[in-house]
């Protein structure tokens, strides 16, 4: 599936070509549907986010905290700029079509557009703190990091084992870790991520190894991060 995402922009722009051609009918189910569910949906991320800080309502205060993980962000007024100033332009932007009788043909588009970019805005503002906690593999990397410094030196080699390139990537991005090009036969460590849901990554890495750390996301208990330092005979 990830390799397809690259397909998605390219397909979208061939599919805005036909948005002008659409009927009347349609194009006004576009228009309404726009408004109605942007409205609703910017308003529930004003309400999730109200009560992420102040713990009210209990309910939205429970599910938001379980979604994110127990992890509840500094509140950045900035941030709540930046959303509160996207959101008064797309009610400008409605106000301005609810306004007028005769419009071009392309409100509709226009306005889920608008909406979209509204709503990634609002949502990027105010919970991207607490999704980059759920999902960010920056704590795990320093983590391993450190269990490298403490149990070898610091840039010491590490093999890979079931790592994507994607994972390759924020390692060493987040905890500098140095991959092996090659085999890694001579390399101290080795990193494994075991998906619990899976048993094609169970096996451990090849030769003799000790486990000698564990960890996961806060986000994604279900996938272990294994270090393990190379047995010396």
């Amino acid at each position: 599936a990830d390799d397809l995402l690259p397909l998605i922009a390219p397909l979208l722009i061939l599919a805005s070509f036909g948005a002008v051609a659409l009927r009347r009918a349609a194009d006004n189910v576009i228009d309404w549907f726009a408004i109605t569910a942007y409205c609703l949906l910017l308003a529930a991320a004003f309400a999730y986010f109200f009560a992420m800080h102040a713990g009210m309502p209990p309910k939205m205060a429970t599910s938001v905290l379980r979604l994110t993980a127990g992890h509840v962000p500094p509140l950045d007024w900035a941030r709540v700029a930046v959303a509160a100033a996207a959101t008064a332009l797309w009610l400008a932007l409605v106000a301005w079509r609810l306004r007028r009788t005769s419009v071009a043909m392309w409100r509709g588009p226009a306005l889920a557009a608008a909406g979209m970019v509204t709503l990634w805005t609002v949502f990027s503002s105010l919970f991207l703190g607490a999704v980059d906690h759920r999902r960010s593999f920056a704590a795990v990397a320093l983590a391993v990091a450190d269990e490298i410094t403490r149990s070898g030196r610091p840039g010491d080699c590490v093999l890979p084992h079931y790592l994507r390139p994607s994972h390759l990537a924020v390692f060493a991005y987040h905890g500098g870790l140095r991959f092996a090009s090659g085999d890694g036969g001579d390399c101290a460590f080795a990193l494994h991520r075991d998906v619990a849901g899976s048993l094609l990554d169970d096996g451990e890495p090849p030769g003799r190894w000790t486990r000698i750390w564990e960890g996961h996301r806060p986000g994604a208990p279900q996938e272990a991060i294994r270090l393990y330092r190379r047995a010396i005979d």
